[in-house]
């Protein structure tokens, strides 16, 4: 997988980020995500906490490339155990809600950086 180009988003060591997995890319004119079947460390590294999991409920028009419509993103939580930096390859897999269904498969890079000192 080393090889593959992922998306990737960062965040400071300690911390706990809320992340927005835009996929309506995938998604078939009408159609929704329907469920997520699963958010999972896809690289084999120990130390990932993933938690509340859910199909965003708000759209969010700030990102100024695209919209997100409500239905079109998996959301949820990231934070580790770990005290250096780390990147993690995230597998997220969801349902949507057309005739028939399709499974969408997404991966992504996180990575937990140092933070920055402040002088």
């Amino acid at each position: 997988m080393s090889d593959q180009y992922y998306p990737s988003a960062s965040s400071n060591i300690g911390s706990s980020q809320i992340v927005t997995l835009y996929l309506g890319d995938y998604l078939n004119s009408g159609e929704l995500i329907d469920s997520i079947s699963s958010v999972t460390e896809a690289s084999g590294k120990s130390g990932l906490s993933i938690s509340n999991i859910q199909v965003n409920t708000v759209a969010d028009y700030s990102n100024s490339d695209f919209d997100i419509e409500v239905g079109q993103a998996a959301q949820f939580q990231l934070s580790t155990s770990s005290s250096v930096p780390i990147t993690y390859l995230v597998k997220v897999v969801c349902v949507t809600d057309g005739t028939p269904a399709q499974t969408i498969v997404e991966y992504f890079y996180y990575t937990f950086i140092e933070p920055c000192e402040v002088e």
